[in-house]
């Protein structure tokens, strides 16, 4: 509980979140913030050895693609996007609409709720069996 406070906090907070290979996109996107991928190492390295490989993986393709992030593989692009986004945060908003629908699909704090609701209907269904 008191890691996802932090977590909150940090996210309210940040002006832009910075990330390599992770789904705190997701986080990120629910609460409106700007997104920049980092997809390179500070050394040389071939594509399976570098972060750039796990923005192949299926759980982040299709963040990837939403249009939401900003994939940077230099840290020049790196202070590049950062600038872009402190300048103009609601650049890519849509995209990241799109990474909170696809991914989630609610962001109506009801999740909760819907699930009650659905185990007490599978247990309605099991009891009239």
């Amino acid at each position: 509980m008191e890691d996802d406070k932090k977590l909150e906090h940090e996210l309210f907070y940040a002006d832009v979140v910075v990330f390599c290979a992770s789904t705190i996109a997701v986080d990120a996107a629910l609460c409106g913030k700007p997104l920049i991928g980092v997809a390179f190492s500070a050394e040389q390295s071939s594509y399976w050895a570098s972060p750039a490989r796990f923005y192949d993986y299926a759980h982040l393709k299709s963040i990837v693609k939403s249009g939401g992030i900003r994939i940077v593989q230099s840290s020049e692009d790196l202070t590049r996007e950062i600038k872009e986004y402190l300048e103009n945060p609601s650049r890519d908003r849509g995209g990241r609409e799109k990474i909170i629908s696809m991914q989630g699909g609610f962001a109506d704090a009801e999740s909760s709720l819907r699930v009650a609701k659905h185990i007490i209907h599978c247990i309605r269904m099991q009891t009239m069996k």
